[in-house]
């Protein structure tokens, strides 16, 4: 029997491993995060620098903007002493590869698609049955995420 040296808590032979092994976890999930929190300090300057700059690496801003606090639950103004230089290289990469352009609504852009022949050809009589409605709900459900931009617009975003 063992005796955990931070609790006095008594551990029995057989469960030593799996208390060693929690603990290692632990151990190395604390380190990891100090060494973060390091390099999260050490970059400060560099990350509002690219805050700062932002527009210089999207075409959107204000899309970013939404996306980054929505997706990353940092906005851009938050990301020095939060983020490192790699994140935001990673949050600007997310953007670019997930974004799809600015929409008077979902439904608009499930036509889009439509239209554009991406669930097949789709023209004549057929056209009537389809319920857009529902596809775009579908789509947006798991394929598609939308945030509200300014004057009643949406800002399509896949989920990639």
């Amino acid at each position: 029997m063992f005796t955990n040296t931070e609790t006095g808590e008594k551990i029995q032979d057989k469960n030593y491993a799996f208390y060693y092994e929690c603990g290692e976890r632990a151990r190395k999930a604390a380190a990891a995060k100090a060494a973060r929190l390091i390099v999260v300090a050490d970059e400060r300057d560099e990350v509002a620098e690219l805050a700062e700059s932002i527009g210089d690496d999207v075409a959107d801003v204000d899309a970013f903007h939404a996306y980054a606090e929505a997706y990353y639950a940092h906005g851009v103004a938050e990301w020095a002493g939060n983020v490192t230089v790699s994140e935001v290289a990673e949050m600007i990469e997310g953007f670019e590869d997930a974004f799809s352009g600015t929409w008077q609504s979902e439904r608009e852009y499930t036509e889009e698609l439509i239209d554009a022949g991406c669930f097949g050809e789709v023209e004549g009589p057929l056209s009537r049955y389809i319920d857009t409605d529902s596809l775009a709900r579908d789509l947006f459900i798991n394929d598609y995420f939308s945030l509200d931009a300014p004057g009643g617009l949406v800002w399509v975003f896949q989920n990639v």
